[in-house]
């Protein structure tokens, strides 16, 4: 027996999860929002998979990026407007921000015979938000695979609050995950918390992310604990922080 936990916890907080096993979060992540006309996805992810995947395998052999990650967007309202590619990418230290940026020195040494123009996919997309995390929690359930197949991404605003809010996440309901996972009683298969550092002020939409993801989409439409289990007091999350929004992203690229 199963009991669906998602109707229980809108409402208080962002559906989170720690686990038995954690990777090293890194000192800082690049996040890119991009918008892809349904014409141009296939070409698009294409190109990601055949030529910016190795490019990004090479600056993880080098040392220059730990992960990168590409995601499509599954479902949601405006899909015509809103953002249908996120492309994710952690980096060790800041200072290889500029160099994986710079880009030229990183696909000529992987594609020494192509013109940019052939690798390219800056034609495919429109730019839609582009921002720095400083991922704070990366964690997975053990046996399960660092990268999930889908996740969901749970947008948080906590104006003034946003130190407690985070103090919550890792010493309420964290906690109370790693329990679960270990247990085998939960669904979900890895989480990440993850801060917005810039751009800053009080007018960006979010301050933090939860990111929960899972073997399949059918277990992320149907995230659930084992019957019985008691629930930790989750009263202060509403208090201190408000759930903006929530999307569904498939993997469709990756590098580690």
């Amino acid at each position: 027996m199963k009991m669906n936990w998602l109707n229980i916890f809108l409402s208080f907080c962002s559906p989170l999860l720690f686990s038995v096993a954690s990777i090293e979060a890194q000192e800082i992540a690049s996040v890119a929002h991009r918008f892809v006309e349904r014409e141009n996805m296939a070409e698009y992810i294409k190109r990601e998979q055949d030529y910016w995947k190795p490019i990004a395998e090479k600056a993880i052999e080098e040392g220059r990026m730990s992960v990168w990650t590409v995601w499509q967007r599954i479902g949601g309202f405006n899909r015509d407007e809103e953002p249908n590619i996120l492309i994710y990418a952690e980096f060790d230290k800041t200072s290889d921000l500029e160099l994986y940026g710079s880009g030229a020195p990183a696909w000529k040494k992987v594609f020494p015979d192509k013109k940019f123009s052939d690798i390219s996919v800056r034609d495919l997309f429109e730019a839609k938000a582009y921002l720095y995390q400083k991922p704070l929690v990366n964690m997975v359930s053990a046996g399960s695979v660092e990268i999930p197949e889908i996740i969901r991404i749970n947008f948080a605003k906590a104006p003034g609050t946003l130190s407690e809010y985070l103090r919550l996440e890792n010493e309420v309901w964290g906690p109370f995950i790693a329990g679960q996972i270990e247990k085998g009683s939960t669904n979900i298969a890895s989480w990440y918390l993850g801060q917005v550092i810039e751009p800053g002020g009080s007018e960006r939409p979010y301050d933090a992310v939860t990111v929960d993801g899972f073997r399949s989409l059918a277990e992320a439409l149907d995230p659930h604990f084992d019957e019985g289990i008691e629930m930790p007091d989750l009263s202060e999350f509403g208090k201190v922080h408000k759930k903006v929004k929530r999307h569904l992203y498939r993997l469709v690229a990756h590098a580690r």
